[in-house]
């Protein structure tokens, strides 16, 4: 037995064979196939603070998936972000249809972002950036959803939790005044300021630390 299923912008296919139980086959966005540009309730310089990557089933049939973000800001909002099946990038503000579907989804990964400094003018060029960046890799593998919001949380996240090689000039000048100049010293926390305690690190390092997303309670 085949079943349509229709929540706002959400439409559910799901598939029940004689004797067993109903699966969903197919889950469509049926959304405009382009970014959605200018600026609508949601202040472009708010705070990303949280970034949670979502997976579904996607569109072509069972077994496929589809990889989605929704960014949380200092206000409250929540703007969902991906890419489309012809890889046009996608930013929706305070989706209507947000909770139906982040139920039928699972949660792949949360980043917090206190203390990063993004606001959602910079994510949404970072969005831009990483749509660009997963519709060249489609060319070499399937599917850009996946390389997409990899792309764009790895441009969200703090840098300290990111490695030596996604730094940007700017941080890896940061790092520096931590005392921390190659990337085993960074990657595999083999420096001695590691095991330097936060109320010993003097107010330079603690500042710089601060820039970098630790604080007194994530600092080693």
């Amino acid at each position: 037995r085949f079943r349509v299923y229709q929540a706002g912008s959400l439409e559910v296919r799901t598939l029940q064979e004689q004797g067993e139980q109903e699966v969903i086959a197919a889950l469509f966005s049926h959304k405009a196939s382009e970014a959605v540009e200018g600026w609508t309730t949601v202040a472009k310089n708010d705070r990303v603070v949280k970034v949670t990557e979502y997976v579904e089933s996607g569109s072509h049939g069972v077994g496929s998936i589809h990889y989605f973000v929704v960014l949380e800001t200092n206000q409250g909002d929540l703007i969902a972000a991906e890419t489309l099946e012809d890889c046009a990038f996608s930013w929706t503000e305070n989706p209507a249809d947000l909770q139906y579907r982040s139920t039928l989804a699972r949660v792949f990964r949360v980043v917090v972002c206190c203390g990063t400094g993004v606001t959602v003018e910079n994510a949404k060029n970072f969005g831009r950036q990483s749509a660009e960046e997963a519709a060249t890799r489609a060319e070499e593998s399937c599917g850009t959803s996946k390389h997409f919001v990899h792309g764009l949380v790895s441009r969200l996240m703090p840098a300290k939790d990111r490695p030596w090689q996604q730094l940007t000039a700017e941080e890896k000048r940061v790092v520096d005044l931590l005392g921390i100049r190659t990337r085993a010293e960074w990657d595999e926390r083999s420096s001695k300021v590691w095991d330097v305690a936060w109320h010993d690190l003097g107010e330079l390092r603690r500042e710089s630390a601060v820039s970098l997303g630790f604080c007194r309670v994530s600092w080693p």
